[in-house]
């Protein structure tokens, strides 16, 4: 990104930044709604259960458990998501970090 774009001064620069990536910051709130929101009434994400889930994976599979597929194909899901929530986020910092950039000095 091209942090000087439009002018020497903090007020040129900052009237010259663009706006798209804020709308696309909404739709990745939106996006990471689906991650995080409310599993229905008054259940937390399907994240929380499927890490809890894991974890039940996990300690049957230091027990001995003789198939670990559901393990492996939850962890792949997991990852995957995981994978989408950070590219979310970074779509929510690079429209955010042009204008704190600008932001004065205390």
């Amino acid at each position: 990104m091209d942090w000087n774009k439009g002018g020497d001064s903090r007020d040129e620069r900052l009237a010259a930044i663009d706006t798209q990536p804020i709308l696309a910051a909404v739709d990745a709130i939106d996006a990471l709604r689906e991650h995080f929101g409310d599993h229905g009434p008054a259940l937390p994400p399907r994240i929380r259960f499927d890490l809890l889930t894991l974890h039940r994976l996990m300690q049957e599979a230091a027990t001995g458990a003789r198939d670990n597929t559901p393990l492996y194909d939850l962890a792949i899901d997991l990852a995957d998501r995981i994978d989408a929530i950070e590219t979310h986020v970074a779509q929510l910092r690079r429209a955010v970090d042009p204008i704190s950039a600008l932001a004065p000095d205390d």
